[in-house]
Parts: structure tokens; sequence; C-alpha cells
């Protein structure tokens, strides 16, 4: 019998983002279903040093003001950081550090997004041969790339063996830098099952009926209405926020903050909510998954990463999420039509996984 082929994936596993955990774990597993997946270990300076504890001694007044915030809130952060840690541990590098795979996929978050790691190379897999690179729902993170940027993006891509996107903006890109086709693939975290995402992700999470909230900014649009959804409804609000937010007032009517739950929390949360309020990707991919009622509030301008937010709500036919002053709690969501869409295009996404370890297969 044949030895499997080993497939190293590189993606932004290690920073403390819920929705770049989950995916890395997501796409590992799902590989693991045709070949021996592992995670590339390899961190990127300028991403860690965005989500670093250390508390630099202030030099001027700004400075000051950030120092102060960190200090406060670094017990909750470091709890935090334990968590991701213990999650990395249990879920990402369960197996031994392997140096060469037979294949790499680079994906499937922001990672050819130059603003997010100053166009760290490695993302593009420069570190192996062209006929070992491969892509996974990988995103540009914008609508288009500067011009000042399109001959590197060439040069990066112009040699990989299979490319996926996550958004349509990205297949477009593709196609207007490189004259090729790239396929369009869900978030790898949709690949996997809600009931294995309940029973893998342990953790004891509030059970009685509550409203979550998972924002990057909240409005005061946003505030209101979930303030009215609770007082209809007579639910507690539980809002999933970094530890700095609780040292502003809280725009909320009984709330409770959760600031250092670990990645298996949140996805528990998650699942156990009655309602969800978000304006993230992420947020928006587990509530379809876990067949939730929620409802969506863009990012404001400047904001260019709303694209991926606007994709998944137009593929699942859900552009109705949208809050707004007239919207009516009770809506549902035609969950059958949306699971049927769902598995669909789970199905495309994981024949493209597979075509590509039968690409390598093929060589013995």
């Amino acid at each position: 019998m044949k030895d499997k082929k080993k497939c190293g994936i590189i993606t932004f596993h290690s920073v403390l983002n819920y929705g770049a955990a989950l995916q890395a774990y997501a796409l590992k597993k799902a590989m693991s279903s045709f070949c021996d997946s592992f995670i590339v270990r390899y961190e990127n300076e300028q991403m860690m040093s965005k989500y670093s504890l250390s508390i630099p001694f202030p030099k001027n007044k700004k400075t000051l003001k950030e120092f102060v915030i960190k200090l406060i809130t670094f017990p909750g952060n470091f709890k935090k950081k334990q968590g991701f840690k213990s999650f990395q541990k249990k879920y990402l590098y369960d197996t031994p550090e392997v140096k060469d795979a037979d294949f790499y996929i680079t994906g499937s978050d922001q990672v050819w997004n130059p603003l997010y790691s100053h166009f760290d190379t490695a993302y593009f897999l420069d570190f192996t041969e062209s006929k070992k690179k491969n892509s996974y729902a990988a995103s540009f993170g914008v609508e288009e790339v500067p011009e000042k940027d399109k001959e590197k993006y060439v040069e990066l891509l112009k040699d990989f063996n299979k490319l996926s996107v996550r958004e349509e903006a990205g297949r477009k890109i593709i196609s207007d830098l490189l004259s090729r086709d790239a396929v369009v693939s869900i978030d790898p975290t949709l690949l996997i099952d809600k009931t294995v995402w309940a029973d893998e992700m342990k953790y004891r999470a509030l059970k009685k009926p509550y409203i979550l909230v998972y924002s990057f900014l909240v409005s005061d649009k946003m505030a209101e209405f979930v303030n009215r959804l609770s007082k209809e409804k007579g639910l507690k609000i539980v809002v999933l926020a970094p530890a700095k937010k609780l040292l502003k007032k809280s725009k909320f009517i009984n709330a409770k903050y959760l600031t250092n739950l670990p990645p298996e929390g949140w996805v528990q949360y998650f699942k156990n909510a009655e309602f969800i309020i978000t304006n993230s990707f992420h947020g928006t991919v587990f509530s379809i998954n876990f067949n939730k009622k929620f409802f969506v509030e863009l990012l404001p301008p400047p904001s260019k990463v709303n694209s991926r937010l606007t994709n998944v709500l137009e593929l699942f036919g859900l552009t109705d999420r949208y809050i707004n002053e007239e919207f009516n709690f009770d809506s549902e969501i035609d969950y059958e039509k949306v699971n049927e869409i769902l598995e669909d295009e789970r199905k495309k996404s994981i024949d493209y996984l597979e075509s590509i370890v039968g690409d390598y297969n093929e060589q013995n």
C-alpha cells in the first residue's frame, strides 16, 4: 500500500484571532481525509507583533495611554493567549514538526493581502518548487490590487499548480493578472459539519437563551438594534470582545462581556446562541453553519474588507439579514435551502482538495 502524501499548510495560524485559528484547524482536518496534513510552523513577524502582549515603557502622552490600557488588560489578554496556545498544541501541532512535504497549500485567510503581511513571500510558497504550489480559498482581502503591486503578484503567482480563492473578487484579480481561471472555494470552516464542530470543540458555555454579539466595532445603530431585540425577547446579551472594550462605557443594556475565551469557547458560544449579531466574516460563517437567526452590519468606510461578507451572504441568498430599523426579529431563514447550497459548495470544495492530492498521487 502506498504511503500517504504529506501536505504542508501555511496560513496565519498562530495569531490571537478566532477566525484564523479555526480556519487553520478546519483545512488541516479536511485535508487529513486524503493525506497526512500538517501546519507549517511559520510566523510572520509583523502579524505576531500586532498581537504581542509586551508593554513598552511610555515615551509621551499618547504612548502613556497605550501603556496604561495594556497594563490593565494584560491579565485577561494573557489568559486568552494561553487558551490559544493550548488550542494550537492540541489541534494544530498534534503531530511532530515536519520539514518537507510532497506538496503545499497556502490559504485560506487573507494570506495575499499585502497590508497584513507586508508581502511576505512565504505565503506565496516561494520556499518550494513550482510543482508543489497550490492554494485553497486564499484571499486578497480587497476588491482589486494596487497598480504598483500587479507585477509583483504576477511573479509570485504565475507558477502555481492549482489556484483557489475565497471570493469572486479574487477570481477576477487572478483572471486579470494571469489570464487564468481560479476556483472559488468556501472558507474551510464550512467544510466541517456543525455536529463535528459541536462535538470536537469542548467548552462549558452558557446554556440558557441569549443574544450573542461578535463585532469589531459597535455602531449606535447596532447597539440600538441589539438592545431592542433584548427587550422584546427578554434575553440577556453576551458580548465577545477584546479586553480593552471593558474600559469603555457599554452601549448595551444588561450585557455580559467575555474577553478571554479560547477558540473552543468561541465556537460553543456561537452554537448555543439564540440570536447572533455580527460584522465579522467568520461570525457570519459560523452563524450560517450552526443554522442560527443572525443579523449583519457591514463595517463603515474606509473599510475595504466587506466584500468577503457580502459574497458569503449573496452565495447563500441571505442579503436580507442586514440590520435595519424596521427589521422583523421573527423573520425566519429557510435553512433547508441554505443547507442545500452549503452541501453543494462543500462537495465542490472537497472535490477540489481531493484533485490536488490526485495530482501528486499520479506522479508515483
